[in-house]
């Protein structure tokens, strides 16, 4: 899971450098998608593990 972490230190990175560099539309363009991945990626590291559903069907603590 250390790759989600890195990936979105990557999009921080690239986003800091080419920002500033863009028209205000690619900027703003930019700046979406970038808080996309990372909103995906925080999802992904956050959520994801917690999530562990019972064979039953049922949610274990603290879901159900």
């Amino acid at each position: 899971m250390i790759e989600i972490p890195i990936g979105i230190a990557v999009v921080v990175v690239l986003l800091w450098i080419l920002v500033p560099r863009l028209p205000i539309g690619g900027a703003k363009g930019t700046a979406i998608v970038g808080a996309l991945i990372v909103a995906a990626g925080a999802f992904y590291v956050l959520i994801i593990p917690g999530w562990q559903p019972d064979p039953s069907g049922r949610l274990h603590w603290p879901w159900n």
